[in-house]
């Protein structure tokens, strides 16, 4: 018998399906790979794109940096003046309320500016990231007796940035209050004071007296400025004009002097010194109107220094009532009443 062997049949038109199997992983791996390059690129382009700006940034950060540090630095500088006043005008202050004089003011005024200005350089720190360190190495007299200079050495980091330089701060005594009346006459009971003036009660006699000085008694119920005030009428001569001389009184002005005493000096209690410094002038009691009469002069580094009589000079007014105040011939001269 014929046999004939099992065959098996293939439809035409069928493929392999282990070679389609094949083709399909292949492109599909393809694919993959393609998908997978087109990803990393895309995160490489972003990383690069991200670094390009940061490093703009950067750029632009750093030139801030720049621009800031210098900008706090300048608004430090310009803060000392306004510091160094605040201090002055405390301790000046304390020295009115306590009556005791400084035993050296210039060394007093550079530790006090040197603790408020390092109160200042936390701050600063703590705002900005710069390290400010700050010495002030001179406080002394300034262009006049209105004014006292104040040098500061200024160190300040950040980063790679720094800063030093000494600078000059000129500051204006003035609308501070003048501590010598206090420190001479504020033992006395009698003594007081307010915003514009001291007002002395029998304690600038009583004072005088104690430096054996005639006429004290015409002192009773006197009173002088307060507040340190830079006089209006210049050259001084001017005040026999007019009214020039009772408005100087009545603002309780100061002047320049050889040999009054300069504001460091007046802060330690000390009346005349070597020092380019100011007077005023305390007026005795108002009721005075009698002219010819004769007591230590008027000016405050006389009544409270090496006194010298003065005669009585009466002040022109236009309320027609007399202002009397004692001068000798040398303030006279300076006043333009001889």
């Amino acid at each position: 018998m014929l046999k004939i062997k099992n065959k098996k049949v293939i439809k035409k038109g069928n493929k392999d399906p282990l070679k389609f199997n094949l083709v399909k992983d292949e492109k599909g791996s393809i694919f993959t790979g393609l998908y997978l390059v087109m990803i990393i690129s895309v995160i490489l382009v972003a990383i690069l794109i991200l670094n390009l700006s940061m490093g703009y940034t950067d750029i632009n950060k750093n030139e801030l940096n720049a621009e800031t540090f210098n900008y706090i630095l300048n608004d430090y500088k310009t803060n000392i003046p306004d510091l160094s006043y605040k201090v002055l005008e405390n301790i000046t202050n304390k020295v009115v309320k306590s009556g005791m004089p400084l035993t050296n003011s210039k060394e007093t005024i550079k530790e006090e500016i040197g603790k408020i200005m390092m109160k200042k350089n936390k701050e600063y720190y703590k705002n900005s990231g710069i390290q400010i360190e700050n010495n002030v190495v001179y406080v002394g007299d300034g262009k006049d007796p209105f004014h006292i200079n104040i040098k500061t050495i200024i160190n300040a980091f950040k980063g790679n940035r720094s800063y030093n330089d000494q600078i000059t701060s000129e500051i204006s005594i003035e609308n501070l209050k003048d501590p010598l009346p206090a420190i001479k006459c504020s033992k006395y009971p009698s003594f007081s004071y307010n915003e514009t003036n001291y007002n002395y009660g029998d304690s600038l006699s009583k004072f005088l007296e104690s430096k054996n000085q005639n006429g004290s008694q015409y002192y009773i119920n006197g009173s002088s400025p307060s507040i340190i005030k830079r006089c209006i009428y210049e050259p001084y001569t001017q005040h026999k004009e007019g009214i020039s001389m009772e408005n100087c009184l009545n603002n309780g002005y100061y002047h320049e002097s050889r040999d009054g005493s300069c504001y460091f000096h007046r802060l330690e209690g000390v009346e005349q010194c070597l020092d380019y410094g100011m007077e005023t002038f305390i007026l005795p009691n108002p009721k005075l109107n009698q002219s010819g009469l004769k007591a230590t002069s008027s000016p405050d580094h006389v009544i409270f220094g090496y006194s010298y009589p003065g005669e009585s000079l009466l002040i022109n007014s236009y309320s027609g009532t007399k202002t009397l105040i004692f001068l000798d011939n040398a303030h006279r001269k300076k006043y333009g009443f001889a």
